[in-house]
């Protein structure tokens, strides 16, 4: 089993863009997909919008990008009831009122599949990624096995991003 994943995403031919406020994240992220087979030079880091934006445009080869979903949509408030602390989802939008995927669609015509991933509570993911059309979405702490899989289906069966 550990040598199938090892190698399961060798044969992909595309490049991944992972971004996340989180340098960590982003660089064990990386780790996993180049330990199961993807090459490092496929494999793109931003923390930010603009730099994903600089990093997508300029490589075109680029077709998934894993990010947090904070690039998205939501930020979590915390507020009181009844002396209860309790999240309050607000949508926020980064840069002139745009989220990621906004940017990333309208600095280039291509399609590309996202997948998001929190470590907000999996219905609130869930329902984000289908506000966005997202690919597919995950939940922190993500396991390598957990990235490898969605990974491997999403490039087996493609679903581009809707426009």
């Amino acid at each position: 089993m550990e040598k199938q994943i090892a190698n399961d995403l060798k044969d992909i031919g595309t490049s991944i863009l992972i971004v996340d406020d989180e340098e960590t994240v982003r660089d064990v992220c990386r780790q996993m997909l180049v330990f199961s087979g993807m090459p490092e030079r496929n494999v793109f880091l931003a923390s930010n919008n603009e730099e994903a934006c600089e990093i997508f445009q300029a490589n075109e080869n680029i077709t998934l990008v894993l990010c947090d979903i904070s690039r998205i949509s939501f930020r979590i408030l915390f507020a009181s009831v009844d002396n209860l602390p309790v999240f309050i989802s607000q949508k926020i939008r980064e840069n002139n009122g745009h989220s990621l995927i906004d940017d990333l669609r309208e600095c280039s015509d291509r399609d590309f599949m996202f997948i998001i991933n929190s470590g907000y509570d999996k219905e609130d993911i869930r329902q984000v990624s289908e506000e966005y059309g997202a690919s597919g979405y995950m939940q922190k702490p993500i396991t390598r096995e957990a990235l490898v899989k969605i990974v491997r289906k999403l490039f087996d069966t493609p679903m581009p991003v809707k426009r």
